[in-house]
């Protein structure tokens, strides 16, 4: 085609695109996941995340109840899993079911082309064999999708191709593509809880709507992280109930701390109190990395403040005035720490302890601090990468 011949194309201004009335936003499950598009959930090995989707594919096909109290449409679900047996299913169901009755609009299916041309091939026929199918549940997405090599860049162009046209197929047929994936091993390495996510950022990057179920192990509580391109950032508390295996809403002031930060919130016996990773690691025994971790990601979830740079306050009003860990006051591990911007402040022995090393120079500095005009008040680049 001679450069003649190729169309031009049309913009939109802003004065068109204010006059353009647009449908309001559809969902599956209101206010968590929309009606169409890519969804990923993702979490830790073990924790849930299978029972939470088969839950939603159960609540979808009978009408019932989601998370509790949410109301489901009744719509037929397709159910790829290719982790689980069909006895394995069978259990689970019965117990998701809990005397309702079960009906054809959930089909499941335990084996599975790749999703390459021959996978997507046969997600097509069996949707134009069951038109009416609102949700395609695939677990888990490393199991379904074709083996792939080479560096991240290929990676990432091979999950955004892929991924693509994945979405653009439930787009077109007005469905939910909801992948149940992991998260990688080791995490907690950065405040964004999605960083965790396993694999190639292509993943994310696709999906309009991600959720990741963070919960300790044998722990019934847990919370939802919920982020997309329309849906509201939020983080919903849940609890598992064990009897029944569903996921249930929980109340925000009943949803627990995981117990590593209900340790380090246990540190804080005062409202006023700062403390630093390193007296946090002497009153718990938490390793350094561990601790200085979790409260950068405790400042992202609102449970603390950072004061300074390595200077911690409570966020969140406790239950008990005086916390006790062990049997004893963690008051000793408070030392009354500067106010921002100080000068010639010195630590006394007998109130620092064995909290702050040697090395510890004598002056907190917070991030307001020129250090190139108060070389004097910078702390030492030892304690900085400790921090």
């Amino acid at each position: 085609m001679s450069a003649s011949n190729i169309p031009s194309l049309k913009g939109t201004t802003l004065k068109e695109l204010l006059l353009m009335e647009f449908p309001p936003l559809d969902y599956l499950v209101q206010d968590i996941l929309p009606a169409e598009g890519l969804a990923i959930l993702s979490g830790g090995p073990k924790i849930g995340k299978s029972w939470f989707a088969l839950s939603l594919a159960i609540a979808l096909a009978s009408g019932s109840q989601f998370l509790g109290d949410i109301e489901m449409p009744k719509t037929k679900v397709i159910y790829v899993t290719l982790e689980d047996s069909l006895r394995r299913l069978s259990e689970r169901a019965i117990k998701l079911l809990n005397g309702l009755e079960a009906n054809e609009n959930l089909i499941f299916y335990t084996e599975f082309p790749k999703y390459g041309a021959e996978g997507i091939h046969h997600l097509k026929k069996i949707l134009d064999e069951n038109p009416d199918t609102r949700l395609i549940i695939t677990d888990t997405l490393i199991q379904a999708i074709p083996t792939i090599t080479g560096n991240g860049s290929n990676q990432y162009q091979f999950f955004t191709q892929l991924l693509k046209e994945i979405q653009q197929m439930a787009f077109e047929r007005k469905l939910l593509h909801l992948f149940v994936h992991h998260t990688k091993k080791g995490r907690g390495q950065t405040t964004d809880h999605f960083d965790d996510m396993h694999g190639s950022t292509g993943i994310f990057g696709s999906a309009d709507v991600a959720l990741m179920l963070d919960r300790v192990r044998e722990n019934e509580s847990a919370c939802l992280r919920i982020t997309g391109r329309d849906v509201q950032e939020q983080t919903l508390p849940l609890t598992f109930n064990s009897d029944t295996c569903q996921w249930l809403k929980a109340e925000p002031a009943s949803q627990a701390l995981n117990p590593t930060q209900q340790k380090i919130l246990d540190c804080f016996v005062s409202e006023t109190a700062i403390l630093q990773p390193l007296q946090v690691v002497q009153a718990t025994g938490l390793s350094p990395d561990n601790a200085r971790q979790t409260m950068r990601r405790m400042v992202k979830d609102g449970l603390l403040l950072q004061k300074a740079r390595g200077a911690y306050a409570k966020a969140v009003t406790l239950s008990q005035s005086e916390q006790i860990v062990d049997g004893e006051s963690l008051s000793h591990v408070t030392p009354p720490l500067p106010s921002p911007v100080t000068t010639e402040w010195e630590p006394k022995e007998e109130e620092m302890g064995e909290c702050i090393p040697e090395w510890f120079e004598t002056e907190i500095v917070t991030e307001e601090t020129n250090l190139e005009s108060h070389p004097e008040s910078a702390i030492s680049e030892e304690f900085l990468a400790y921090m």
